[in-house]
This record gives C-alpha cells, sequence and structure tokens, in this order.
C-alpha cells in the first residue's frame, strides 16, 4: 500500500509512514484508537496551522529544476566520468592578430627603395660620371703624347684654341698660303713634307708623359673638375730659341752655294726655287730645335659638365702653357 500524504509504499502494519511521518489509518494495532485520537490532534493542529499560514501569507510556488545525467553518451556536458571532481581545464585564448606586422613591412619597403634611389642618384650616378671624367682625361692625355689624333677628335684649349689633325693640317695650309701670297710661289711638296714635319714635331714634345691626378677631382653642382700633372716641352724656351735664330746668315749661305744656278734663273724662277728650297731647311730647324728644347712640369685642368646626366668635356685649361697665343708666338 502507499502513504495518503507522500506516496511512499508503506506496509499495512506501519501505524506512521516512514518517509514523512503521516498516520497509517489502515493499522490494525493494538493502540488503535490512541493513534487514530493522535492522528486526529495532529491533523487539526496542522490545519489549523495551515490555514493561519495561508490567511498571513501566500505559499511560496516550488521550483522545479532540469536534470540531465553528465554522464549520458549524448550529454553535452564536459565532466569527466573518470574522474567527475576534476577541475575543467579551461581553453586557452585565441591569440589577436598582429595588424601592425603588414603595416611595418610596407614602411620598411618604402624606407628602402627611398634609400635605394638615394645611393643610386647620389653616389652611384656621380660616381660614373667622375670616373668617365677621369677616364676622358686619360684618353685625351694617351692621344696627344703618342700623337694619335685623329681627325674626329678635337681638344679645346683654354679660350678657343683646339687641336686635332685637321687643326694641325689648317695650319700647316694656312701658313703655306702666306708664303704663296707673299712670295707668288706655289708650295712644293718638300716644302709642306717640311712644315708637317715642324708641327708634328712639336705635337710629339708637347705631352711626354702625365699623370691624372684623382684627388683633385672636384664637383660644384654640374661642373667638375680634375687636374692632370704634365711633363712636356717648355714653350716658353721654345719660344726664345726660334726668336735667337740669325735666319739671314743662313739664307745668305744658301744664296752663295746657288749662286751660278740662279744666274741662269728669271726672277720668279729664283724666288720659287728660294721659297721651296729655302724654307724648308729653315723649317727642318724649327724641328731640330723643338726637339732640343728641355721639358717643364706644368698643370692642366680638364673641365666637364654634366648635360642629360652625362659627363661631356667641355674646356682644357693649360694655364697658359699651350694657347693659340703661345703657338704663335713660336713662329
Amino acid at each position: 500500500m502507499f502513504c495518503s500524504k507522500c506516496g511512499k509504499e508503506i506496509s499495512e502494519t506501519d501505524a506512521f509512514c516512514p518517509a514523512c511521518g503521516a498516520p497509517n489509518p489502515a493499522a490494525q494495532t493494538t493502540e488503535g484508537t490512541v493513534a487514530d485520537a493522535t492522528v486526529e490532534t495532529v491533523t487539526e493542529t496542522s490545519t489549523t496551522e495551515t490555514s493561519t499560514t495561508e490567511a498571513t501569507t501566500e505559499a511560496p510556488a516550488t521550483e522545479s529544476y532540469e536534470y540531465s545525467n553528465p554522464f549520458a553518451a549524448n550529454s553535452d556536458s564536459t565532466v569527466d566520468p573518470a574522474n567527475p571532481f576534476a577541475t575543467a581545464t579551461p581553453d586557452a585564448p585565441k591569440k589577436k592578430g598582429k595588424v601592425w606586422i603588414p603595416i611595418v613591412a610596407v614602411i620598411a619597403a618604402v624606407v628602402l627603395l627611398a634609400g635605394i634611389a638615394y645611393v643610386y642618384s647620389a653616389i652611384i650616378i656621380p660616381g660614373k660620371q667622375r670616373d668617365a671624367l677621369l677616364s676622358t682625361a686619360e684618353d685625351t692625355m694617351s692621344g696627344i703624347s703618342a700623337g694619335n689624333i685623329a681627325e674626329e677628335d678635337s681638344y679645346y684649349f683654354d679660350t678657343g684654341f683646339a687641336m686635332s689633325e685637321a687643326d694641325i693640317q689648317d695650319a700647316e695650309e694656312q701658313l703655306l698660303a702666306m708664303v704663296e701670297q707673299q712670295y707668288g710661289v706655289t708650295a712644293s711638296d718638300e716644302l709642306r713634307t717640311a712644315v708637317d714635319g715642324m708641327f708634328h714635331a712639336l705635337l710629339d714634345r708637347m705631352v711626354e708623359s702625365y699623370t691624372v691626378d684623382e684627388a683633385s677631382y672636384t664637383r660644384d653642382g654640374d661642373r667638375m673638375s680634375v687636374d692632370v700633372q704634365v711633363t712636356g716641352i717648355d714653350v716658353v724656351a721654345l719660344q726664345t730659341k726660334m726668336q735667337e735664330e740669325d735666319l739671314s746668315d743662313m739664307a745668305e749661305e744658301y744664296i752663295y752655294d746657288n749662286i751660278e744656278r740662279f744666274m741662269e734663273m728669271d726672277e720668279t724662277e729664283m724666288q720659287a726655287a728660294m721659297v721651296n728650297e729655302l724654307l724648308p731647311q729653315i723649317f727642318n730647324l724649327y724641328t731640330q730645335r723643338i726637339q732640343e728644347t728641355e721639358s717643364t712640369d706644368s698643370t692642366w685642368t680638364f673641365y666637364a659638365e654634366v648635360q642629360n646626366n652625362q659627363m661631356v668635356l667641355t674646356e682644357i685649361d693649360t694655364h697658359g702653357t699651350l694657347s693659340e697665343d703661345s703657338i704663335t708666338d713660336i713662329f
């Protein structure tokens, strides 16, 4: 049978419910009368208290709880069946992405590119232009010292004086034209050879040795310069030697040696003979003096400008040791 109050299963002989203590009306004991009186009293008292309580306050609602078995196969619980009292280990927090890494990488790339551009424009290009000027100075001096001046090469000295094979030929033609105009004589091949030999002898002695002074390299904006230490003919000493020559004695000796032949010539023929025979001797004498003149040390300065990022040689300043006036004064 079951208790009428709590519903628990009880025995027919139990006077009271073992679970809630309620009396069992069906119990057949010798104390039935006493039990009934007690139950009655208890019930009456309980009813009175209950009525009083209900009149004073309303009984609270019964709370309900949902129960889930943490050890069930389909349970979402994280409890370990083998050790249900173990403290659960919390999941490690997820690391936030390092957003600053790409930003730093971009900045580093920009700085690197700017650094490369600076090095290229401020160091590499000027360095190449410097090397180009030094190389040009070296090649120019090498060509002049060896007398290998091609027609397409042109070296400009001081203010306007230029030197190339074409310039030398032009100077020779001007000298021969002056002779022909003064004496009315066409220059012979012998005279032309003597004049050409004199000019090239001067060219061969102009630069005997040289040293490009790299330490003297300077740059001011787009203008560059470098000094070259030159050993060559002393033009001033050569000019002095030329002026000391007594050409009148040389002319008299030539006429005395050829007087009989001249007696058979007319004036035009005699004048042509003197021009084409005496003048070659004079120019050969000049060639000899050029070869005998001592050398001296001087400084030449090569100037260049940067045009369209290219080094362009603009002038060679010999500081007066080689100029148009100095060459003209020799002859």
